[in-house]
């Protein structure tokens, strides 16, 4: 869930019609975010390579799985 009181309209580069709602993150969002990176780079970094590939894989699979949507999603705020 996200605490933003600003939100940015994401616009149709076609229509200008407004087809998403994007939150700007608060200052103690980023903090938050920059400290959980922090906490978690100490394992990641002593994880084995073949571990991180494995998580890397997934992601690529993730990403190919759901290709159709995210270039859409793409070209609907591409303007933004």
């Amino acid at each position: 869930m996200c605490d933003a009181p600003i939100w940015v309209s994401g616009l149709s580069q076609a229509t200008q019609e407004v087809v998403s709602r994007i939150p700007l993150t608060t200052a103690d969002e980023f903090r938050a975010a920059v400290d959980a990176a922090r906490t978690a780079f100490p394992g990641w970094r002593g994880t084995p390579v073949t571990t991180r590939q494995r998580v890397m894989f997934k992601f690529q699979e993730l990403i190919r799985a759901n290709m159709v949507t995210l270039c859409l999603i793409d070209v609907l705020v591409a303007s933004f």
